[in-house]
């Protein structure tokens, strides 16, 4: 009999959800013993798990097992890719708005008990939003940028539609489209192929008063421009939740900044942040278990060769 290990931060409900949908397995909690993982593999363990016939992660974001090759080509490897569009594009829209209306410096004037209009605020509605990654985050974004009356233009490896978008174009012509970005949101995974693709080069290109949220991976952007681009007053803000090395480091000119919102890579939060977010990850999970017992093909079935 194939033996199954749950190895996520899963409520006592969420967990017996999950399992009832693999009844026909054994549980064990025994690692090196599992046919079936759902959840993640401690770093102790990469490489070792020869017999492992497939790794169900918690998560959206699969670098971390593919760079690291915790697994072997024979396991297959799925994700949670759905279930965090909701409350990542709620961290934007907010991250945006305090941003836009000048919400911090507010506070700092409530804290003084300081009357004052700070006559620094911009609104959503009328503005371009630039969404790098069209998955189930970028769409979730979309969305709700829309609603507040957002032009949304989506950037994807291919040209297709979608309908959460006004407008869709590919990678190669991101350089033509960011001079006229207002916001511009990063919701792509760690590739090779994303590894600093706003670069010095790109983000010269956009303009004074446009504002950049990053919560796919901190390699999106090259850190030492942005940062050079805050200090000089070439952009108007950034809401940060992801680094290129993280924790933030203690020294980071970002941490200083009245024009950016720093948090730890918290966005897209689930176990024990979300009920609704864990149990959208529990039903992929759940889905995916029972298509595996039932010899069906699974979803969210994540490429080796990072094509997300």
């Amino acid at each position: 009999m194939m033996k199954i290990l749950v190895n996520a931060p899963f409520s006592a409900e969420n967990r017996n959800f999950i399992l009832f949908a693999g009844s026909s397995l054994e549980e064990t909690d025994n690692i090196e013993q599992a046919d079936v993982i759902i959840g993640d593999i401690p770093d102790e363990y990469f490489g070792k798990l020869d017999n492992l016939k497939w790794l169900q992660l918690a998560s959206a974001g699969a670098d971390r097992i593919i760079d690291g090759n915790a697994i072997s080509d024979k396991t297959v490897l799925t994700n949670a890719s759905g279930a965090f569009g909701e409350v990542i594009s709620e961290y934007v829209i907010g991250g945006v708005l305090c941003l836009f209306r000048d919400f911090f410096s507010y506070r700092e004037n409530q804290i003084e008990k300081r009357w004052q209009d700070t006559k620094n605020e911009r609104m959503i509605c009328g503005s371009t939003a630039l969404i790098l990654g069209c998955g189930n985050i970028g769409k979730c974004v979309a969305t709700r940028l829309r609603a507040f009356g957002a032009k949304t233009i989506g950037v994807r490896q291919s040209r297709e539609k979608c309908y959460e978008f006004d407008e869709t174009y590919t990678v190669d012509e991101l350089s033509g489209l960011l001079p006229d970005a207002d916001i511009i949101v990063c919701a792509l995974p760690r590739t090779p192929k994303t590894e600093h693709l706003l670069n010095r080069e790109r983000l010269e290109l956009i303009k004074n008063s446009a504002v950049i949220a990053n919560v796919g991976r901190g390699n999106v952007i090259d850190t030492n421009t942005l940062c050079e681009k805050l200090k000089k007053g070439e952009l108007f803000g950034a809401v940060l939740d992801v680094f290129e090395c993280e924790p933030l480091e203690q020294n980071s000119p970002l941490w200083d900044m009245k024009n950016v919102f720093v948090t730890p890579h918290i966005s897209g939060k689930s176990f024990g942040h979300s009920e609704r977010t864990e149990k959208l990850i529990a039903k992929i999970c759940e889905e995916n278990l029972r298509r595996f017992v039932n010899g069906k093909p699974l979803v969210n079935v994540v490429g080796r060769d990072y094509e997300n």
